[in-house]
């Protein structure tokens, strides 16, 4: 070994040694960064070559093994091994296999913490996208939702009891709502990735600093974040992904919780098609309801990943440590979690079958008031059965009649029940704080319209940013240039 420890080239790694060089390190988080490393080492060449640190003939070879490198990537095959600290050193090494000594030219200026830094930034800005991408397409469904079931009334439930009725469009627009606030969030978090890390060329300290503006311009930041310090140690934006889409999966849930409620039999309000069951055929009177119990499951899964992410972060110092990989496997699960719910989500909502019928009918007045009744002869002492023997024929009078509960004259009451007393009216009389007009088609309209306009605006929205992940190449030049 030499002097400062380290073993000499004729000294052979010890098999233990090589284990615990690679012990710390997160073979998921490699493979998912390793496309934006070589990608962010392409720009960082070009920016080498510009501000004459580097001549254009090393240039182009760099560029032409880091090109070979990105091939091997796309097969497949991972630059990455046992005897490599961490992918950096697994990139240097393999570019030098190609290339020779040159390869530790893009070394100049650079630490290992200044280029996660950067590809941590780029590999989280293409997901964001991709976030804002798939929950744009989930909204683009529940607008249509809404659309189409404008004229549907549904029951609404105030602690698990239903209260009054408003148009099922609501429900869509509620849900689309939640998810634009998300999209929302995620476009915010954007704006803040996208800036370079300014800790590239090591600041002051180095003889030829790089154009840091330069190497933003060739990756399509928008800028540079100013302070060397905080830009290579600020990870907050993979604490505020994981926030963004625990929220988001908690909007899912909930939606997907009352999916499952609505496909029960005792409310009948949703069909699931047998082409969501993820059970054996054979079993054909299973529910298909499997896989919207497993989006809530992963829901939930993102929410306590999320808190591990805190927490990890939480006792970091101002500075280089090793805990931060700790962590990156981590919110390699939550995102992966994430985008699985998002593409099931979107593939599940057009497969959806309402029964409109009972849904409306659920939403009757004389419906809501059933429960009303049944609780009023509860509280008189009947059993729960009996009270609802009772009320089960006065429903059926009125449905034939075309009258409602409210409408009933004492001795009709009495004909079902001598319980039945005056008091029964407080029961079955709406709450005018709700109103009993029926609903303003015309605001719902102007709420469809809203929520189109604002949809329209997202998108293009989406379609300005696709522009900055869409390609993270850079040209090979010729040697006469």
């Amino acid at each position: 070994m030499n002097f400062d420890g380290q073993p000499t080239s004729e000294t052979p790694i010890p098999p233990e040694l090589k284990k615990v060089r690679r012990a710390a390190k997160v073979p998921d988080f490699e493979r998912v960064l390793a496309p934006y490393q070589v990608a962010s080492a392409k720009a960082y060449v070009d920016v080498l070559q510009a501000n004459g640190i580097i001549k254009g003939e090393i240039a182009d070879r760099l560029i032409q093994g880091l090109v070979e490198i990105e091939s091997e990537i796309a097969g497949g095959k991972s630059f990455v091994t046992e005897q490599d600290v961490d992918i950096y050193t697994g990139l240097v090494r393999r570019l030098g296999q190609i290339t020779g000594t040159i390869s530790e030219r893009i070394l100049h200026g650079r630490t290992d913490e200044s280029w996660l830094a950067v590809d941590t930034r780029l590999w989280m800005r293409s997901d964001i996208f991709q976030a804002m991408r798939e929950l744009l397409t989930i909204r683009a469904y529940l607008i249509e939702l809404a659309d189409q079931h404008r004229d549907i009334m549904m029951p609404v439930y105030s602690h698990m009891q239903p209260a009054r009725k408003q148009p099922f469009s609501c429900y869509f627009l509620a849900l689309d709502t939640s998810l634009r606030g998300d999209f929302e969030r995620l476009a915010q978090l954007f704006d803040r990735v996208n800036r370079i890390p300014a800790g590239l060329d090591s600041l002051v300290c180095e003889e030829q600093p790089t154009d840091r503006a330069f190497m933003a311009s060739r990756l399509n930041f928008d800028g540079v974040v100013s302070n060397s310090v905080d830009s290579q140690m600020d990870f907050d934006h993979l604490i505020e992904f994981c926030s963004i889409a625990a929220l988001a999966g908690t909007h899912i849930s909930r939606f997907v919780s009352e999916l499952l409620l609505w496909a029960t039999h005792e409310f009948g309000y949703l069909r699931l098609p047998r082409s969501l069951a993820l059970g054996e055929e054979q079993y054909f009177e299973r529910k298909a309801s499997e896989v919207l119990e497993l989006i809530r499951a992963r829901t939930a899964s993102i929410t306590a990943g999320t808190a591990e992410v805190i927490s990890t972060f939480r006792g970091l110092p101002t500075g280089a440590s090793a805990e931060l990989f700790e962590c990156l496997d981590c919110v390699i699960d939550i995102q992966t979690k994430f985008h699985n719910v998002l593409s099931n989500i979107e593939a599940i909502i057009p497969a959806l079958i309402f029964d409109t019928k009972r849904i409306s009918e659920a939403s009757e007045m004389d419906m809501i008031n059933r429960i009303s009744a049944v609780d009023y002869l509860i509280e008189k002492g009947f059993s729960p059965d009996k009270a609802v023997s009772l009320v089960e024929p006065l429903v059926e009078y009125c449905r034939k009649r075309q009258r409602s509960m409210i409408d009933l004259a004492p001795a009709e009451w009495q004909e079902f029940s001598p319980a039945f007393d005056h008091d029964i009216y407080k029961y079955v009389t709406p709450d005018k704080t709700t109103g009993t007009m029926g609903p303003r088609l015309d605001i719902l309209e102007r709420s469809i319209v809203d929520a189109r306009n604002l949809f329209s605006h997202d998108n293009a929205r989406l379609q300005a940013l696709s522009e900055k992940v869409k390609s993270l190449s850079v040209e090979v030049r010729s040697a006469s240039e």
